[in-house]
């Protein structure tokens, strides 16, 4: 029996617009957004996602790098533009019978910052895992189940949401249940023939 879902962010409960997040930035350093993404560069992300970068070390890559002018704060607003809640996915998640938790492959500062970022989706989460606080990322079979002792639930009791096939693959090879999220009229059916969600009025 499903006790707990586990919620990917970007691509599932959130639309992920990475030139959102390039463009706020280079507004605000007044600069071209080629050189933004040189600096936010996959190995900068990657850093990020497993903790090896905080989020003062963030801020002063961007002081450093791009002369970024504002605060923490600042920064982490810009970086939140790249995730666009998803409306209609969050009133399905909103419909759970059970807890819901997010599982995502992020750091700062959107770990540092996400109920202020992204309070529609933290409504409706009760928990939530950061890749950086888990010192791996998915699709490592360590995140999966790191997550599920963190909430107190055995793998086999947990269901993965998450648009990534081999999150998913990765995630039944560690014992939980898993969807592949590829919109939200499968998702809702997927997850009533599961039995998971309550009547709509």
């Amino acid at each position: 029996m499903i006790e707990a879902v586990f919620w990917d962010l970007g691509g599932v409960l959130c639309r992920f617009r990475p030139e959102r997040r390039t463009a706020a930035i280079a507004r605000a350093c007044r600069t071209d957004e080629a050189t933004v993404r040189r600096v936010v560069s996959a190995d900068l992300l990657d850093a990020l996602d497993h903790g090896a970068l905080d989020g003062p070390g963030l801020l002063q890559v961007a002081r450093d790098r791009l002369a970024w002018p504002g605060s923490y704060d600042d920064l982490a607003a810009a970086w939140g533009a790249a995730f666009e809640p998803d409306a209609a996915v969050l009133a399905v998640a909103g419909r759970l019978r059970v807890p819901a938790a997010l599982l995502t492959n992020n750091g700062a500062p959107l770990a540092d910052r996400f109920a202020q970022l992204l309070p529609s989706v933290a409504a409706v989460v009760g928990a939530s895992f950061f890749s950086a606080q888990l010192s791996t990322t998915k699709p490592d079979s360590a995140a999966f189940l790191r997550a599920s002792e963190r909430l107190g639930r055995a793998p086999g009791t947990t269901l993965l949401v998450d648009d990534s096939a081999a999150n998913v693959r990765a995630a039944r090879a560690a014992g939980l249940d898993a969807l592949q999220f590829t919109g939200v009229t499968a998702l809702a059916r997927d997850l009533s023939e599961r039995q998971l969600l309550k009547s709509t009025p």
